[in-house]
C-alpha cells in the first residue's frame, strides 16, 4: 500500500482511567479492550538507516521522498539508481522485519527505466523515481493482492488502483507490496505469510493493519 504510516506501537496489557472508575459505578464496563504500553526505553532506528552510503550517498544525503525526486528531476541521481537502491536495501534490511510479501526487483527496474525516459522528454514529476511500497490490500497490476490471507485468489490484478495510477503518474516507481494482517483486521501484522516486526523492536510488531509499511518506512528501506 502507499502508505507512509509511521511505526506504531506494540499493544500492553489491560489498563484502567478514573473515567473507567466512575462509569463503573453505572454498572457498565467500559474497561478499554486493550492499552497502549510506553516503549520510552526502546532505542529508536540510527539515523544512519535513513541516509544512502555508497556512492548514492554522495549525490543524495539523505533519503526523503523530496531529496530523491529533486535529484532524479535534476539529472544528479537516476530513478533506476534510486530503484536499485531501495531493492538493496529490501534484500539486506527485511530478512528479519518481514515487511515485503512481494519484492518486485525486475518489473521495478524497468519502469524507473521507464521515469528516467520521462525526466530525460522534459515531464516535471512530483514524485520522480520514489520507490514506493504498496499495501496487499490495494490492487497493483501483475501482482497478486491476498488481504494477508490464504484464503483469498493468487490471481494477478489485472489493472492498478486509482492511488497506484495517480503514484505512478507523479514519477514514483513500485519495487513492492508491503503485508497486512489477516483480512486487515487485526491490529499486528501476522498471518499465514509471516510476522512482520517492528524495526525498533524485533520482540514487538509494528502494528496494523499497516505494519509493513509502517516497517518498511521505519527501516529507511523507502522514504
Amino acid at each position: 500500500m502507499f502508505d507512509s504510516t509511521s511505526t506504531k506501537r506494540s499493544l500492553g496489557k489491560r489498563s484502567s482511567t478514573p473515567e473507567n472508575t466512575n462509569m463503573a459505578a453505572t454498572g457498565i464496563d467500559c474497561t478499554p479492550a486493550l492499552a497502549v504500553e510506553p516503549i520510552a526505553s526502546t532505542p529508536m532506528p540510527s539515523r544512519s538507516a535513513h541516509i544512502p552510503s555508497g556512492l548514492l550517498g554522495r549525490k543524495l544525503p539523505v533519503w526523503t521522498a523530496t531529496a530523491i525526486a529533486e535529484a532524479v528531476r535534476t539529472g544528479s541521481v537516476s530513478a533506476a539508481d534510486a530503484t536499485r537502491f531501495a531493492l538493496e536495501r529490501i534484500a539486506t534490511r527485511d530478512g528479519d522485519l518481514a515487511a515485503f510479501q512481494v519484492v518486485r526487483r525486475e518489473a521495478a527496474v524497468r519502469e524507473a527505466g521507464g521515469v528516467d525516459a520521462r525526466v530525460a522528454s522534459g515531464e516535471t514529476l512530483p514524485l520522480a523515481g520514489v520507490p514506493v511500497a504498496i499495501k496487499d490490500n490495494i490492487p497493483v497490476t501483475g501482482e497478486p493482492m491476498r488481504n494477508g490471507s490464504a484464503a483469498t485468489e493468487a490471481t494477478p490484478q489485472p489493472r492498478d488502483h486509482e492511488v497506484v495510477t495517480r503514484l505512478r503518474a507523479a514519477g514514483a516507481v513500485v519495487v513492492g507490496i508491503t503485508r497486512v494482517p489477516e483480512l486487515c483486521v487485526f491490529g499486528a501484522t501476522d498471518s499465514v505469510y509471516g510476522v512482520t516486526r517492528n524495526p525498533w523492536d524485533r520482540a514487538r510488531t509494528p502494528g496494523g493493519s499497516s505494519g509493513g509499511s509502517a516497517a518498511a518506512v521505519a527501516a529507511g528501506i523507502v522514504p
